[in-house]
Parts: structure tokens; C-alpha cells; sequence
């Protein structure tokens, strides 16, 4: 882990402006909406450098000579093998941190010492997912906040998305739906059931 790097708030801020969020979308298997928010609803306000991704603005805020000190370094990012699907976000995160000017590499690991390396910190980057409960907003202020190190009853919609605004140590990427599908070309009910989740 590089905390000198990944700890500056500017750094964190240029990487979430850098980030093509649209074509990660695209790379998951699952229907996916591409965010800069914790929450679904806002989800389509992307403007195009959110979809695309801005680097003039990105190195605006983080510029080569921030970049210098920390180009020897190699950061890692590290995914759940058991979630495949979230090797092409990371591998998306990496080809963003080398057009910022740093090198960057995924670790595939299974999911004790994934959690046991996220919960320590021992890492620069992680991919992994929010599971909701349901589409009640408070449900997802409780899933998202609790990511957030937020907790107790008022975490809110407005708090989380001040949290997130506020320090960046969490950017949100997509947001995904898993679908159940029936068959409905026979007599009786078609049920169509969704769960929100978020990488």
C-alpha cells in the first residue's frame, strides 16, 4: 500500500474525474448503468466527462510534477477471484492510472485474503460490491453508508452522498441489476425480480 499516494485527496479526486465509467459499464456481464453516485437515481445524470473520462482535468487537479515522485512505484489493485467480472474494472482502473502516469497491476485473490487485505489496507485499490436489500432508498443509504464507515439509524441519502463527495475513498463505478427471468409464454404469472448492487 502507498497511503502517500492514495491518502491525497487530490489524487483520489483527479483518479474520479480520470475514470471512463462508460465503457466499464459496458465490459460486465450483468445490465449495468455506469455512476459517479452511490445511488441508482443518479445514475443517468452522467455528463459526458463522467461517461468518458476527462484527463485534462484529472492532471488539472493532479499534475505531472505530484505525478513524478510516485511513477517508480507499482500500485496494486486487488479483486475477489470468485467475482471474474470485476477483473475487467480493474484492469480499466489500471489503463486510467497509466495514462495518469502510473504503473499499476491487478491481484486476483480468493475471498478470505481479499477481505483480509481490505480490511488492513493492504492494497492501493480494491473492486468490490454493495449488495442491497432492496430499492428503499434508506436501504441503500444503510448499504452504502456502512461502506462509508457511516453508521447508526440517520445515515441518509444526503449523508452518504456528502461522505462520498467529501473524501473519495470510495468511487463508485456501475451500478448492476441481476434478473430472474420465468418463462411467460405459458398460462400463469411472469416474475421479474431485480437487485440493485454496486461495484
Amino acid at each position: 500500500a502507498h497511503p502517500a499516494l492514495t491518502g491525497d485527496l487530490a489524487f483520489r479526486t483527479a483518479l474520479h474525474r480520470a475514470l471512463p465509467r462508460g465503457s466499464m459499464a459496458g465490459a460486465l456481464d450483468t445490465p449495468a448503468m455506469p455512476t459517479v453516485r452511490a445511488f441508482p437515481d443518479g445514475a443517468s445524470a452522467l455528463t459526458d466527462d463522467d461517461r468518458l473520462g476527462n484527463l485534462e482535468q484529472a492532471r488539472g487537479v493532479f499534475p505531472a510534477a505530484k505525478v513524478q515522485p510516485f511513477a517508480p512505484l507499482r500500485l496494486v489493485v486487488i479483486i475477489d477471484e470468485s467475482r471474474p467480472e470485476h477483473r475487467e474494472l480493474a484492469e480499466r482502473v489500471v489503463r486510467t492510472l497509466d495514462k495518469l502516469g502510473l504503473q499499476a497491476g491487478v491481484e486476483s485473490l480468493r475471498a478470505t485474503e481479499f477481505a483480509r487485505r481490505k480490511k488492513q489496507g493492504a492494497c492501493d485499490f480494491y473492486i468490490d460490491h454493495v449488495a442491497i436489500g432492496g430499492p428503499s432508498p434508506d436501504l441503500v443509504a444503510m448499504s452504502a453508508g456502512a461502506l462509508l464507515g457511516l453508521t447508526g439509524k440517520l445515515v441518509s441519502v444526503a449523508a452518504v452522498e456528502r461522505q462520498l463527495e467529501r473524501d473519495r475513498t470510495v468511487l463508485p463505478l456501475v451500478h448492476r441489476g441481476f434478473e430472474l427471468h420465468r418463462r411467460n409464454d405459458l398460462r400463469g404469472w411472469y416474475f421479474l425480480s431485480r437487485m440493485p448492487n454496486r461495484a
